[in-house]
Order: structure tokens, then C-alpha cells, then sequence
């Protein structure tokens, strides 16, 4: 079996994919891909993980795997099937990052992939993973044509040196490995595999660049201009060396500061609620750096004065051109001279004292002292730059046909909305017990017309001289949007009977039959 996507254990191919020739954001210059299903447009998807049947190329479908085969096919890529396996690999990968991703802020992403909500957001999910596969197939086909595709002997050749380079790195045996992936469920065998399966990718996607690009040979002029559209990327900032005496002022060293001046701040023996005399404290800690102050004003040795409040280099900061004090510390620090000290400075940590020690003005190199670097940096963006129209090309030029009805349903449905409406409306006609949040995916996509509608009528009226052809299109809008309003609530009403009692999903289906009987209200005679 063909499992070019089990190679995401790591995420090193998506990254590929992704950076080199998917970006696909609002802002990009790759247009969103036929394939895409956006969070913030279907509200965000699923798709469960049984069995679909597979489609033969030409869109029939077939009965599950091709014959002679144990391969399911999912989809084809201009002609080239799509294995299940790869399929779920690119899926799980995705979702492994969302999990990464979301647990740093103490989320549980498989959470948000529950009830009907979670349907829209998984199916989201998929689709991007199917994308993602279509990529590495079109990549595939395309170096095949070219003949460039990697041979088994340079594949082998270049797998084992990086995996010894693996061992030597991590200092570890084949044995120590080997016991190592077993701890993760795996197997030596399986580790191996998957890396040459990497090794390939890696070297088929050099191999289509490199036919893309050709021998990049930069003149001096193009790459000074390189330099100067990225001279921030090169250049060093303005730096300074600085030293502060800190007296800190949090809410946490206020209480602590309470605690042990409790007697000054008692009243008849009963020490105040922080929150009553919090500004008194930081007024008494202010009070101190401004003793402070006049002390070394006065003649008082800043190092000595530092080590005693803080400790030993507790106040040396060292360069930086940005500080972690914030906007205003670093705008005091840098208008120093060398040898100065600043007036108290408050910051969200307390009161600072700042001397300044040295200085060192920004530079930006001349190109002749970095011209390899910046020859590699160029080279490189060439070489994406040629992947990402090769990509954007693929796609929208490629013919591909999914066997996962759901998915293919809502599969491009940014560029045509009503093709996704027509799809998911077969579906509900023909039945598909494997998806009971069908009626769901349905009834968002008609709110999402119907809010579309909405904004169109909106403009149309505040045209200051309506005419007959405006009316008139007033009035299509009008019933569209009743009809999409009906055909709403049928989808809702359906994903109830499905799943059950659902409150999300009843209170959106109470929201439409409201905004339906106010509509009928306001047209009756």
C-alpha cells in the first residue's frame, strides 16, 4: 500500500505544502483552492470516519476498492487515486497540531470536535487534509511526466545517511531506537519506513523545483534589490547596554509589602483590605526609589546600591534593543547618555531607576559582506515562489473527484455556494445514515446564503432612487431569502431527528421559525 502520507509523524511535509505551495490566507497570492472549506465561512467542519464508498474516474461510484486491490480509493487527482489511509494520515496529522495548539492554552481541541458544531469544524478539517493530498499527488505526477521522480537507489542512498546522522545525533544505538519507538506503539521497521517514505518526498519536491527553476544564477543588481526590500532582515538594530534598580510594585509584592509594614497600616489593631490601601502602598514604594534616587543624586555608587536591593548583577540587562519593561521603560532607557541615570520610572512591575552604559547605533552590511547569504535567501525564495505558482497552476487547472459524499458536497463551496446547496440537497434525497448532522451542514449553508441575501437587500434599499429593475430585485431577494429561511429550518428540524434533543441546534432553529413568522407578519394584509 502506497502511504505517502503516513510520513506527517512529523509535521516536516505538511510544513512543506503548506509554506512552500498551499499558503492559502486571505492576503495571499495563491487563490483559495477549489477544494477548500473555510472555518470562518462553514462555521468550521467534520466528517466521521467510516467507510465511503470509492469513485472510479468519470464520478461513479464503486463499491468501496478498486479490484484486485485491498487500497481503498477516496478520491482522484487528475486520473491518480487517493488512498484512505493517506487520506486519514493527512486528517490526524492536522488534528494533532489543532490538539498541540489549543492544549497551550488549556484546551482540549478534540472537545471542540463534538456535537454539531464539532461536525462543521471536523469536516473543515478534512477538507484541508484532502487538499493537502491532492498536493503531494499533483507534485507526484508531475515529477513522474518529468521524469525526475527519485530513484530507489538514491532514496536508500540518501535515507541512511540522515538516519545514521539521527543515532549520532541523539547519541543512540539502533537498539536504543528501536526500544524507543516501541515506548510510542511502533516498530523499528515502521520508524524506517516512514523515514525513506520522507526521504522520497523530500527529494521528489527538490527534483520539481529545481525542474521549475533551473539553474538560479543572480546578478549583483537583483540581489542588492533583494537586500533592499529585506534590509530589516539583515540589518542590526539600535542597541544599548543598560543597568536598573528595581523596586517592585505588582500586586503580589504590594501584599507582601502589607504583610510586613502591617502595623504602620493598622487602624484600632484591624490591618485595612489590600484594596483600600493598595494606592497608599505603591505611593510608600514610590517614595522609596525617590530616597533612592536623591542617594545616588547625592553621590551613593549605583552598582553597590543595585547589588544591595537586588543582588549581585540582578540589575544588569545587558543589550537589547526592545525591553520587557515596556514602551515607556525603553523610551527612557534610550534617551539617556552613557554614565546617566533616569528619574523614577513606573512600568506595570514597579518603579525603576535606569543608568545607561553604552549605546551601539543600528548597521545594515554592505552587500559584499553578505552576499552568500543573501544569494541563498534569494535562491530560495525563487524556488518557493516557482512551487507556489506551480501549485496555484495544479490546482486550478487539475480535475479532482472525491468518493466521501459529505465532503465532496461542501468540496469548493466558497466558489460556488449553490453547487454545495445542490450536492447536500441530493444527499438528504438519497439519505446518508452515516451523517446524522447532515441536516445541519445543510441549514448552515442556507444561513449563510440567507445573511449574504440579507447584506445584498440591505444595499439595494439604500439606494436613494429605487426603480422598477431595483424593486424587482428587491423582490427576488426577498423570496429567496423566504425560501432559504424554509429550507433552513427543514435542515435543523432534521439534524433534531438525527441526534436527538440538541440545544445548540434548537435554538437556531427557534431563531429562523421567529425570523420566518415575523416575516409572514410583516406581508400580511
Amino acid at each position: 500500500m502506497k502511504t505517502r502520507w503516513l510520513l506527517l509523524l512529523g509535521v516536516a511535509v505538511l510544513g512543506l505544502i503548506a509554506a512552500g505551495c498551499a499558503e492559502r490566507s486571505s492576503d495571499s497570492a495563491s487563490p483559495e483552492p477549489e477544494g477548500t472549506v473555510s472555518e470562518s465561512t462553514l462555521a468550521e467542519t467534520t466528517e466521521t470516519t467510516t467507510a465511503e464508498p470509492s469513485v472510479e474516474p468519470g464520478g461513479e461510484i464503486a463499491g468501496g476498492v478498486i479490484a484486485g486491490s485491498s487500497d481503498e480509493i477516496v478520491a482522484y487527482a487528475n486520473g491518480q487515486p487517493v488512498y484512505r489511509d493517506e487520506f486519514e494520515s493527512a486528517k490526524s496529522s492536522l488534528i494533532s497540531q489543532s490538539v498541540m495548539s489549543y492544549a497551550q492554552f488549556g484546551m482540549d481541541y478534540n472537545d471542540m470536535l463534538q456535537g454539531a458544531d464539532g461536525r462543521l469544524r471536523e469536516l473543515s478539517v478534512e477538507a484541508e487534509a484532502m487538499y493537502r493530498v491532492f498536493g503531494v499527488a499533483l507534485v507526484e505526477a508531475e515529477a513522474e511526466a518529468r521524469g525526475v521522480l527519485p530513484s530507489s537507489a538514491a532514496i536508500d542512498e540518501a535515507f541512511e545517511t540522515q538516519y545514521q546522522q539521527i543515532l549520532e545525533g541523539q547519541g543512540m544505538s539502533e537498539a536504543d531506537l528501536q526500544d524507543y519507538v516501541e515506548t510510542q506503539g511502533s516498530t523499528l521497521e515502521e520508524f524506517r519506513k516512514l523515514g525513506r517514505d520522507a526521504v522520497s518526498w523530500r527529494l521528489t519536491l527538490e527534483a520539481i523545483t529545481e525542474v521549475l527553476t533551473g539553474v538560479i544564477d543572480s546578478t549583483v543588481d537583483e540581489l542588492q534589490a533583494y537586500l533592499d526590500e529585506h534590509a530589516d532582515d539583515y540589518s542590526t538594530p539600535a542597541e544599548i547596554n543598560a543597568s536598573h534598580i528595581l523596586f517592585p510594585a505588582t500586586d503580589i509584592d504590594l501584599r507582601e509589602y502589607l504583610a510586613e509594614h502591617a502595623d504602620d497600616y493598622a487602624v484600632d489593631g484591624t490591618v485595612p483590605e489590600f484594596e483600600e490601601v493598595r494606592d497608599q502602598l505603591r505611593a510608600a514604594i514610590r517614595a522609596e526609589a525617590e530616597r533612592a534616587l536623591s542617594d545616588l543624586k547625592g553621590g551613593d555608587d549605583f552598582v553597590a546600591l543595585a547589588e544591595e536591593l537586588m543582588g549581585p548583577e540582578a540589575g544588569n540587562l545587558g543589550w537589547f534593543s526592545q525591553s520587557i519593561f515596556g514602551e515607556d521603560f525603553e523610551r527612557r532607557a534610550f534617551a539617556l547618555d552613557p554614565g546617566e541615570v533616569s528619574d523614577v520610572v513606573e512600568t506595570l512591575y514597579g518603579f525603576h531607576i535606569i543608568r545607561l552604559n553604552d549605546r551601539r547605533d543600528a548597521v545594515t552590511p554592505e552587500l559584499a559582506d553578505i552576499i552568500d547569504e543573501v544569494q541563498t535567501a534569494l535562491a530560495d525564495q525563487i524556488r518557493t515562489d516557482a512551487l507556489q505558482t506551480f501549485m496555484t497552476d495544479a490546482y486550478e487547472q487539475g480535475d479532482f473527484e472525491i468518493g466521501l459524499p459529505l465532503l465532496d458536497a461542501v468540496w469548493g463551496q466558497q466558489a460556488d455556494p449553490d453547487r454545495t446547496i445542490e450536492k447536500l440537497e441530493a444527499l438528504v434525497e438519497e439519505g446518508l445514515p452515516s451523517e446524522p448532522y447532515l441536516g445541519y451542514v445543510l441549514a448552515t449553508m442556507y444561513e449563510m446564503r440567507l445573511e449574504e441575501a440579507i447584506g445584498e437587500k440591505a444595499a439595494l434599499e439604500s439606494d436613494a432612487n429605487p426603480t422598477s429593475e431595483l424593486q424587482e430585485q428587491i423582490a427576488a431577494l426577498d423570496d429567496q431569502m423566504a425560501h432559504d429561511i424554509e429550507r433552513a429550518i427543514f435542515g435543523y428540524r432534521l439534524a433534531l431527528a438525527s441526534v436527538g434533543e440538541d440545544p445548540l441546534i434548537q435554538e437556531k432553529l427557534d431563531a429562523l421559525e421567529a425570523q420566518s413568522s415575523a416575516a409572514e407578519e410583516a406581508v400580511a394584509p
